[in-house]
């Protein structure tokens, strides 16, 4: 690769995120800690906020947007801008008055939220008292919506309950649907599924479209540019967190590529052990009504370290192939473009089938095992 051509690539992405999320640094505060960040309801925040820890606990007012970054995080506070969250346990209530976009693992969102509601997670819940006066768009493994909806309903996951009120129409893509007879929808029901679903009387106002998965070539490209919005949004998510994971612990996370460039195979073995013994661990804690307490400090620790390990093999694979073309001035000047570049490599790899995927096995357990290997030698000391 060319350095000119490098330098018109970061030059582009700079302007992108110095325009959008470049803007959060330069106004407002920014509150970086790690271990805990709490905005007391007294406290109000002039500008937009960005906050980032092992926890975070949003009670205050800001007049601006609000970025957050976590463990777990609660946003329970008044907002006059967008709400953009990441991290693993998340909940965000509170007085909403822009946009509200979330990925992470568990996800409740409950409040109004006078415009759209984007979401992509694990568990996703859409809580009874929840006002949305916009659209929604969800995607993730498990998705209740118990709320109303005053705009249009897109969802994609494994299971979809649907239990609130829209007033316009709903397209669901899933494997199992339910529509509680108390829901209400305004407008069509168009759903795509193996089966055929039960929907009670007087529950849809327009049609009621069952389509298979196996869509045609307009509902393809349409699904498509849906998960393409997600996968922007993910990439968005992880490349905040990045950069505040950058900001907290350069020097950690530096011992930490060094190590997984040192020692690659020791790392792997490490990280391939790792995999195996903490799920068998697990299981012997559920089995165990003595052990579950630990059972869920372990599983969030898991959780945590997964997230950091898969955002680590990203930077590292992109310093890699930087160092390789001998990009290491550019890369401290934007530190981001490792990422960046890593990022598209492991997107690349997924679209190769069986070899593809197992390299990214193989760089996912590579990575988790530098982590574990650092934080067991921290201990050790």
């Amino acid at each position: 690769m060319k350095k000119t051509t490098t330098k018109k690539i970061a030059l582009a992405v700079a302007i992108f995120l110095f325009v959008g999320v470049g803007t959060i640094f330069s106004s407002g505060k920014t509150d970086f800690q790690e271990d805990e960040v709490f905005l007391a309801e007294s406290e109000i925040i002039n500008g937009d906020y960005l906050g980032a820890a092992g926890v975070v606990d949003v009670a205050g007012t800001v007049n601006g947007d609000v970025m957050i970054a976590g463990g777990m995080i609660n946003f329970s506070g008044k907002s006059s801008g967008d709400i953009l969250a990441a991290g693993g346990e998340i909940k965000i209530s509170g007085q909403k008055e822009g946009n509200v976009r979330v990925a992470g693992g568990n996800i409740s969102i409950e409040g109004g939220i006078p415009k759209n509601v984007t979401v992509a997670g694990g568990s996703i819940m859409i809580e009874k008292n929840s006002v949305v006066d916009g659209s929604v768009y969800l995607a993730g493994g498990n998705i209740e919506i118990r709320g109303d909806v005053k705009g249009d309903v897109t969802a994609a996951g494994g299971r979809v309950l649907l239990a609130g009120s829209t007033n316009g129409d709903v397209e669901i893509w899933a494997e199992e649907i339910s529509i509680r007879p108390d829901a209400r929808i305004g407008g069509n029901l168009i759903y795509h599924s193996k089966q055929e679903i039960s929907v009670g009387e007087n529950v849809v106002a327009g049609e009621i479209t069952r389509r298979s998965l196996a869509v045609n070539q307009n509902e393809k490209k349409d699904f498509l540019g849906f998960i393409f919005g997600f996968e922007i949004i993910r990439f968005l998510g992880m490349l905040i967190l990045a950069l505040i994971l950058y900001k907290l612990f350069y020097r950690k996370g530096r011992d930490i590529v060094g190590s997984l460039e040192k020692d690659p195979w020791k790392n792997l073995a490490v990280g391939i052990i790792s995999l195996i013994l903490i799920p068998v661990f697990l299981v012997i804690l559920l089995v165990s009504l003595v052990g579950w307490p630990l059972m869920f400090v372990v599983l969030f620790s898991f959780i945590i370290v997964l997230m950091i390990s898969k955002i680590i093999a990203i930077i590292t694979i992109g310093y890699l192939v930087n160092k390789r073309f001998k990009e290491k001035e550019l890369t401290k000047k934007f530190p981001w473009i490792n990422f960046i570049l890593g990022y598209l490599i492991i997107m690349v790899l997924w679209i190769i089938p069986i070899i593809g995927w197992l390299a990214v096995c193989l760089i996912s357990a590579w990575s988790f095992g530098g982590v574990i290997w650092y934080l067991y030698k921290r201990f050790e000391r």
